[in-house]
């Protein structure tokens, strides 16, 4: 890996990589219903559908109301499975760049009937991961948490 490349993954200056293929299809095996990608763009959406930049459903998926079902033209109900795979950058002002944003959202999305698969970072000293994800009351609990026992290698958009 070059010096420089090390510094973007590190330092988080990138927030469009791409979630390794090979972990989406799997989850997709277990998660067969529609995807709604929640932080993606046209290039690097793992979703049928995804809010983003580039997206016909809406530019901003942290300020998006998710839908949890829709309905096909010919009446068949469609349940979505909102898929976060939010940008790290690192000390951001712009809420749609912090994790802890997006924490929050997915919790807020599934408390309003959506499910929700998010990968976040297993930061257990952190606020957001204490209050959104291992809940401080069991309110704020996420139902599984699955830790990756190595850590996973991100794309680059170009691949």
């Amino acid at each position: 890996m070059l010096t420089t490349d090390r510094q973007v993954i590190h330092s988080s200056q990138e927030s469009d990589w791409v979630t390794p293929t090979a972990l989406v299809s799997a989850l997709k095996l277990l998660f067969p219903q529609p995807w709604w990608d929640c932080a993606a763009t046209a290039a690097n959406s793992m979703g049928d559908r995804w809010y983003g930049p580039d997206s016909p459903y809406g530019t901003d998926g942290l300020t998006a109301d998710w839908i949890p079902v829709t309905r096909d033209p010919d009446g068949v109900e469609r349940h979505w499975l909102h898929w976060c795979n939010p940008p790290y950058a690192r000390r951001s002002k712009d809420p749609s760049l912090r994790v802890d944003a997006w924490a929050e959202k997915c919790w807020e999305r599934s408390q309003a009937g959506c499910t929700v698969l998010g990968l976040f970072p297993y930061a257990t000293q952190t606020g957001w991961f204490r209050e959104f994800v291992m809940g401080q009351g069991e309110a704020h609990r996420a139902w599984e948490v699955w830790r990756f026992p190595y850590r996973l290698h991100f794309l680059r958009p170009d691949g």
